[in-house]
């Protein structure tokens, strides 16, 4: 028995992401540059911080942060004091 193929032979039909112009490519290409360009700053600045190197030339540094303890300054409450109205308890 001799069996007929089904299948026809058809012309090429062209890509359908295919873009033979180029324009998609350098459109890539540009954005993947900028991207590269923003990782490797972020890097840098990630270094940059781990040695040490803490501040920009032209920005101002914040200052120092300073813990002190002041007295606090006021009548003595004794909270125990039954003519001081009573709170409610959180649940």
């Amino acid at each position: 028995m001799d069996r007929v193929s089904t299948f026809l032979a058809r012309p090429a039909e062209p890509a359908v992401f295919a873009d033979p112009t180029g324009r998609r490519e350098r459109v890539v290409r540009a954005a993947l540059l900028v991207l590269a360009a923003c990782f490797a700053l972020w890097l840098a600045a990630l270094v940059a911080g781990a040695v040490g190197f803490g501040t920009l030339p032209g920005v101002p540094a914040r200052p120092a942060m300073v813990h002190r303890v002041e007295p606090v300054r006021g009548i003595p409450v004794d909270l125990r004091d039954p003519a001081l109205p009573a709170r409610p308890r959180p649940s």
